[in-house]
């Protein structure tokens, strides 16, 4: 369901993974649009393959895409081609991600790996 996720620098004036840069997670269909403006809320729906941030938020741009913006880095900040995010599914405590008319079951694919920059 995720088909592209890529990273957006908020000032394009370095090269580092900063706070205010971002992470855009797109779907190939309009979703139910869970809450994800906080991180716990993010993590119940995503699992990360590295650690994006010591804190960060969220909010739909549209049904489709998915903006995550860092708060908080850290040390080891994940790297572009390599970073991939997995939606829960059905996993225990997740918020499941739906199609836009609720009639899907809950979404458990892995985006591309993380492009931009």
């Amino acid at each position: 369901m995720p088909i592209k996720f890529v990273a957006s620098d908020a000032n394009d004036s370095d090269e580092i993974y900063s706070v205010d840069d971002t992470l855009m997670l797109t779907f190939d269909k309009a979703t139910n649009t869970p809450p994800v403006s906080t991180r716990p809320q993010i993590d119940s729906l995503l699992t990360f393959s590295q650690e994006i941030g010591v804190d960060y938020t969220g909010h739909w741009q549209n049904m489709m895409e998915l903006v995550i913006q860092i708060i908080e880095t850290v040390a080891d900040p994940p790297q572009v081609g390599e970073l991939k995010a997995t939606l829960r599914g059905d996993d225990a405590g997740a918020t499941p991600l739906l199609n836009a008319e609720l009639t899907s079951p809950p979404a458990a694919s892995t985006s591309p790996p993380l492009s931009g920059s």
